[in-house]
């Protein structure tokens, strides 16, 4: 059962959710980026090693993944929504199954967050402005959704999502929402040391009161501009370069027809990811977004964190008969 408390911090309005004994959700809005962030902070677990895992368990410095939506023909018969296309660190570009289980490269990753014994040394937080048993706002909120964890002593994973209400539950065979099986989603995994975190502005602190004034020092950082925020540049565990986007205004294409795959193929309407590609053949930029890109949401404000591989670029400029896109002026 979620019980709600609003305070204000300055500028801040804070809608703090709380759910069980240690778990919590707070949602913030700011005057400048005017983000939804529920965050699921203040439990200190016990873990294994944070860092982002495959779907055999073994360590990587970041993946992609794709999800595809509900009932698509295939070759093989229709989808079940938990199929998706997966890309890593070690150059892999992979087709999997079931997203939702415990040991896919989701499931693994997470596993710091299912383990019930604590330890001070780790921390998590989830924030989305489509939490499970909370409503958003979308003429007040923006777009958020993600998931950090981090070991003060080493290293830590900031997942960017599309996906609504995940994770659903801080259980193994429960953290997948089946409202995400429907439409086609995007996550990316990062893993990097610790001290990136307080680059993102997100490094976890005992002290609740603590971590609300770094949320908050977070978005007072960049200066606004009327086409973009660029909040930082950071480097991953194995030292690949990724750059930090916040939106403020953009320009928008809405995609039609995805093809993805072996002959695999879906509409926009059933397609909730976001991402784009650079399309000058110089610049290998690849974004996974958490905004939406449809001209009612404009007024929302959201972020992507990109990362610059020609072969990435390549396999999604390649996936699509007309890009969904959005426009990052730099």
């Amino acid at each position: 059962m979620w019980s709600f408390l609003c305070v204000s911090v300055g500028d801040v309005e804070l809608l703090v959710c709380f759910s069980g004994r240690c778990g919590a959700s707070c949602v913030f809005q700011w005057e400048m980026w005017s983000f939804l962030l529920v965050f699921g902070l203040l439990c200190w677990g016990s873990h294994g090693s944070v860092t982002c895992k495959d779907h055999s368990d073994a360590e990587v410095d970041w993946y992609i993944l794709y999800k595809m939506p509900y009932n698509i023909p295939t070759p093989s018969g229709s989808t079940r929504g938990t199929e998706y296309f997966y890309m890593d660190s070690k150059g892999r570009n992979l087709e999997l199954n079931n997203i939702n289980s415990a040991n896919s490269a989701l499931g693994n990753t997470l596993r710091p967050l299912f383990k019930p014994i604590r330890n001070m040394t780790f921390g998590f937080i989830s924030y989305s402005d489509q939490p499970p048993g909370c409503d958003a706002k979308p003429n007040r909120f923006g777009h958020s959704k993600g998931l950090v964890m981090v070991d003060r002593t080493s290293t830590g994973v900031w997942i960017l999502h599309s996906t609504p209400k995940f994770p659903f539950r801080r259980e193994q065979d429960n953290f997948w929402p089946k409202s995400g099986n429907r439409n086609a989603q995007t996550f990316i995994c990062v893993t990097f040391n610790y001290d990136q975190f307080t680059t993102i502005g997100l490094s976890s602190d005992n002290d609740f009161h603590e971590e609300l004034k770094n949320v908050v020092k977070w978005t007072e950082g960049p200066p606004y501009t009327p086409d973009k925020v660029e909040v930082s540049m950071l480097t991953s565990k194995g030292n690949q370069g990724f750059q930090i986007f916040a939106k403020q205004a953009n320009e928008d294409e809405q995609g039609k027809n995805l093809i993805v795959g072996n002959q695999k193929t879906w509409n926009s309407n059933v397609d909730h990811s976001k991402w784009c590609v650079a399309k000058d053949q110089n610049k290998h930029w690849t974004c996974i977004a958490d905004m939406n890109r449809a001209v009612s949401q404009f007024k929302r404000f959201g972020g992507a964190l990109c990362i610059r591989l020609e072969w990435m670029n390549q396999e999604l400029d390649k996936t699509t008969t007309w890009i969904p896109f959005i426009v990052f002026k730099q």
